[in-house]
């Protein structure tokens, strides 16, 4: 599964990508890859949703991986050290294993998370 983060990762679009992880694993979706392309700003309660979805994954003995940093989420993955602990990517085609691929979008334009599905 490929998940496009929105412009703004804050506290609304940490919640929806926790809910959208959680749904993922119970469905077995176990290789998750996060599009950081267009996030241009990240707050703490992202990074803390970021350590939370990382940890479920492994539990489930899942892959998260993290493609396509922008230069903004890239400093911030950087500056709280969080880009030693994600396999990061800087191209998705490289993050991916090989997967059929399905759209969905769940948000307002702006704040949009794409999502696609194995």
């Amino acid at each position: 599964m490929i998940i496009r983060l929105p412009e703004k990762l804050t506290e609304q679009a940490a919640r929806s990508l926790r809910t959208r992880l959680e749904s993922s694993l119970a469905s077995k979706c176990l290789t998750i890859v996060l599009d950081f392309s267009s996030v241009r700003e990240m707050n703490s309660a992202a990074l803390e949703t970021l350590l939370h979805c990382m940890n479920q994954v492994v539990q489930h003995d899942g892959t998260i991986r993290v493609s396509g940093m922008s230069p903004e989420a890239e400093m911030f993955l950087e500056f709280t050290r969080m880009d030693s602990i994600f396999a990061m990517f800087q191209e998705q085609p490289a993050a991916l294993p090989s997967f059929a691929v399905a759209e969905f979008a769940s948000a307002p334009a702006r704040d949009q998370m794409q999502v696609t599905a194995a």
